[in-house]
């Protein structure tokens, strides 16, 4: 399959997977004592969307390092085509 029909198909599964721990989450919340003695809350929702938020951006990164050394993979094939040829 095609880099870049992976990465939008990888695209897709994350939206779906946003909409639906959108969805299907319910607002409860992680409560994390701080040094001071006072709480914070953090939705659940927030946190497995922050996860998976992570896991998109790496997924991004990557796809433009590929594309990166497939860009310069050919610059080199046409470099040494053209030192063939003289």
């Amino acid at each position: 399959m095609d880099s870049n029909k992976r990465f939008f198909v990888a695209m897709a599964v994350y939206a779906v997977l946003a909409a639906l721990i959108w969805f299907t989450m319910d607002s409860g919340a992680v409560e994390i004592r701080r040094e001071n003695g006072t709480f914070l809350d953090i939705p659940f929702r927030s946190v497995t969307l922050g996860i998976l938020g992570l896991f998109a951006a790496l997924t991004v990164l990557r796809w433009r390092a590929d594309q990166r050394e497939e860009r310069r993979e050919q610059e080199e094939a046409q470099e040494l085509e053209q030192a063939g040829r003289e």
